[in-house]
């Protein structure tokens, strides 16, 4: 029995150790893989980034990109809008202004309800709710809620503006400010008010002089509804003490034997 018990019991140990090591064998096993994924993964990002630009030296992940940016450097433009023939340097950013022509908004701010043609001035926009002013001009101490703004008031500064009126040599941020400004020369209004008949050469002019319309109606609606009301309190003021003066008119009539 003692022997039966002895060579059980150097059984159990042998099995004991043979467990042991075998999962200390798992365990660098499983190590070992671990690290070789996370090399193949480092690897496969090092490959991923295997594009750079020839001018900057920027790194891509996908030579598509590095195309594109390319073209800030060369300046070449090959999305062309077939409206007014404006062109591009992506597609996405033809898109984007093809919904100028389109009148398509589908951008949309939860707070006031203004949309726009594209996701980043809807983002720029929601600044002007939060009263968020990021972008500080480094000549001085104005603060801006976009970059593009910021970028506007620099030109004050550095008299670099790219745009120029040829008339009056006047500056501009942008082309389209340009060409609202040129309208002031040549003296064309061709936006007219439908209430008054006042002419504008900008339609955002328009649109402002045509508030000052809403607000003057619905002044004068607000001012007869309270007319209104108050001629009905006065009518029923009148009714009722009529009533009342019946009512003690015909109580002190019958107190009389």
């Amino acid at each position: 029995m003692t022997v039966i018990s002895t060579r059980s019991t150097a059984f159990m140990i042998e099995n004991l150790l043979s467990s042991s090591v075998n999962n200390k064998n798992k365990l660098i096993e499983n190590e070992l893989v671990a690290q070789s994924s996370d090399n193949c993964i480092n690897n496969n990002r090092r490959k991923r980034k295997s594009w750079s630009c020839d001018v900057c030296g920027k790194m891509f992940d996908r030579p598509s990109l590095l195309s594109r940016h390319t073209r800030t450097h060369t300046g070449e433009k090959p999305h062309v809008c077939p409206t007014c023939g404006k062109a591009f340097s992506t597609s996405s950013s033809l898109n984007t202004h093809c919904r100028i022509h389109s009148g398509e908004k589908p951008h949309s701010c939860e707070i006031c309800g203004k949309r726009f043609t594209a996701s980043s001035n809807l983002y720029y926009h929601r600044m002007t709710h939060t009263k968020k002013k990021p972008h500080k001009c480094s000549y001085c101490d104005k603060t801006f809620a976009t970059p593009g703004d910021l970028r506007g008031h620099t030109h004050i500064h550095q008299g670099t503006w790219p745009y120029r009126c040829s008339q009056c040599s006047k500056g501009f941020s942008k082309q389209t400010n340009l060409k609202n400004h040129l309208l002031t020369h040549t003296g064309r209004k061709d936006y007219k008010c439908d209430v008054c008949g006042k002419l504008f050469s900008l339609h955002c002019n328009l649109k402002s002089h045509q508030k000052l319309h809403r607000n003057i109606q619905n002044t004068h609606e607000h001012d007869e509804s309270t007319s209104a009301t108050n001629d009905l309190s006065s009518h029923q003021f009148f009714s009722n003490k009529f009533t009342v003066d019946l009512f003690h008119l015909f109580t002190s009539v019958r107190s009389y034997p």
